[in-house]
């Protein structure tokens, strides 16, 4: 998967070659202000399912936008583990809370996964599964300081 600088270069250059502005390109994409589209194009964020489907819709090939070609052996061992990282869970019960919210989240996704490759589909599963995690343990914080 590329950086998140080299997706906006590319979101950005996707955009330009398909509308004669900026703001045409974020219209196009349903954003209400510059500053959203310009979070991706800055590389401050990966692209969401969301972003990506429209993107997609736009005429957009994802598995493009977010191969990293340099990296080959890299994308081989992405595909067979992920993004690297180790998931560690505090419970068994956050393991089934978390997986069972990115198997939604990739069942809402299931038309774009349908096309992409492998070791796309696997270290987005990854990234999900470490942004549900994050999610998940602020809510838990939020929950004990209102219980405490």
């Amino acid at each position: 998967m590329v950086s998140k600088e080299e997706a906006g270069r590319r979101i950005r250059q996707f955009g330009q070659s398909r509308f004669k502005t900026m703001a045409e390109f974020r219209r196009a994409l349903g954003f209400k202000s510059d500053q959203h589209l310009y979070c991706y194009l800055r590389g401050e964020s990966y692209p969401g399912f969301e972003l990506l489907d429209k993107l997609r819709r736009l005429g957009c090939n994802i598995d493009d936008l977010m191969r990293d070609e340099g990296a080959a052996a890299l994308a081989e061992q992405k595909a067979e583990y992920g993004t690297g990282k180790e998931i560690r869970y505090k419970s068994d019960a956050e393991k089934r809370e978390v997986e069972a919210a990115v198997e939604a989240l990739v069942d809402v996704a299931a038309s774009y996964f349908q096309f992409a490759e492998p070791a796309t589909v696997k270290t987005l599963k990854q990234i999900l599964t470490e942004e549900e995690l994050k999610r998940h343990r602020r809510r838990e914080m939020v929950k004990q300081k209102k219980e405490g």
